[in-house]
Order: structure tokens, then C-alpha cells, then sequence
């Protein structure tokens, strides 16, 4: 079976690997919500800016690879990528890896950051598609 073949599978059709899969996305948006939340000051995580840093962009790499494997099995890509919640999918990605870039120009949009809420989101997506599901535990 092709990759894609494959691939199509594992996001279009009810399994419990999908829901597992799911399930660690869930817990990585929470864990980058707090990790947010720290990074501004909300609370102490007693991470130094270096570490908040490496989380996010760790988080953010899983996130963007999600994204690429769904956006290349996706039947239609153009139905997929204009889809309101793959945008902000993608909208809440992006920022991480812009403030990676050190031009003048980039640096002013690292306030973006805060659009990484916008995963809270991606919850609502997931949480139709485990109502969705067949798996019973």
C-alpha cells in the first residue's frame, strides 16, 4: 500500500491508533497552551527563555508535521487547505518558526506568538471528530 494510501487511512477512517493519535495532540496543545502561559508570565514554570524556546519549537515541529502529513493525504488539498479550522491550524503553527528568523522585519512579529492559543481551536476540530468515532473502550 502507498504512503499516501496509508496515510488517508490513518486520518479519514475511525480507528483507535487515530484516537491515540488524537489523544497526544490534546495533550500537546494543553502542554503548549501552559507552556504560553509560563512564557508570559502567568505562572513559574522555572524555565529559562532558552527552554520555553526549545518546547515550542518541539511542540510547533510535531504540530507542522501533523499538519504536512494531513494537508499531502488529503484528498482534495485545496478543499483542506481552505477549510476554516486547517487555517487556523496553520495560522497557529506559523508563528513559532517566524521567531526563529532573525530579520529586522520578522523580529516585530513575534507578538504573533500569542496566536498559538489559537490551537484551543484545534480542540473543538478533534473533539467532533472523537464524537464521530466508533471506538468503544
Amino acid at each position: 500500500m502507498k504512503f499516501k494510501k496509508r496515510l488517508q487511512k490513518f486520518f479519514y477512517k475511525p480507528s483507535q491508533s487515530l484516537t491515540a493519535w488524537n489523544a497526544f495532540i490534546y495533550l500537546l496543545i494543553f502542554a503548549s497552551i501552559a507552556q504560553l502561559l509560563s512564557e508570559y508570565g502567568w505562572y513559574d514554570l522555572g524555565f529559562s527563555l532558552r527552554e520555553h524556546l526549545i518546547i515550542d519549537i518541539s511542540i510547533a515541529s510535531i504540530f507542522l508535521l501533523d499538519y504536512l502529513a494531513r494537508i499531502y493525504a488529503a484528498p482534495k488539498r485545496a478543499k483542506f487547505f481552505f477549510n476554516t479550522f486547517n487555517l487556523i491550524d496553520l495560522i497557529a503553527i506559523l508563528p513559532s518558526f517566524l521567531g526563529l528568523l532573525q530579520f529586522e522585519a520578522v523580529r516585530s512579529l513575534r507578538g504573533l506568538r500569542v496566536l498559538r492559543k489559537l490551537r484551543l481551536l484545534r480542540v473543538l476540530r478533534l473533539t467532533k471528530g472523537l464524537k464521530n468515532s466508533h471506538i468503544h473502550y
